[in-house]
């Protein structure tokens, strides 16, 4: 997540009739502009089809990401798979280990999970992750039974 080092957080304050207090909080964009803080946690078709992006805020974006390539050194060459393809083979692999206890398991599938939705960055990903995980869990009970 990156923070904009000069915004101001803001919040706005509003009574409902029972008098509870419900918080909006937003940052300023570098054009001044309010964006919601959770703005960072969008997946990304979503992210930049806001009513509230601005080019400057984008072209800040840009900087942004483009200084975090820079710190991740150049390995063009080296294959890697994609996120589903590792999550998959960990997910297989994992249920399927005898030497896993069912505690160890269900721990390592959680840490997986999380890891795996981190880097779902779009909702077809996120989805995919979601039904992923869910019908993993019922092919693995239907296969223990």
């Amino acid at each position: 997540k990156v923070l904009w080092m000069d915004g101001e957080e803001t919040c706005a304050n509003m009574c409902s009739e029972n008098h509870i207090s419900a918080f909006n909080l937003s940052r300023q964009a570098p054009d001044g502009s309010d964006i919601p803080v959770d703005w960072y946690d969008l997946p990304v078709d979503v992210k930049y089809s806001m009513p509230y992006v601005s080019l400057t805020l984008l072209k800040q974006e840009q900087e942004n990401i483009s200084r975090e390539l820079r710190r991740v050194p150049d390995m063009p060459k080296i294959p890697f798979p994609s996120t589903t393809v590792c999550v998959r083979a960990l997910l297989h692999t994992s249920l399927m280990s005898p030497q896993l206890s069912a505690v160890d398991r269900q721990s390592y599938i959680k840490q997986l999970n999380d890891w795996a939705t981190l880097f779902s960055i779009t909702t077809h990903q996120q989805e995919e992750t979601e039904e992923l995980f869910s019908t993993a869990a019922v092919e693995y009970l239907a296969d223990r039974n």
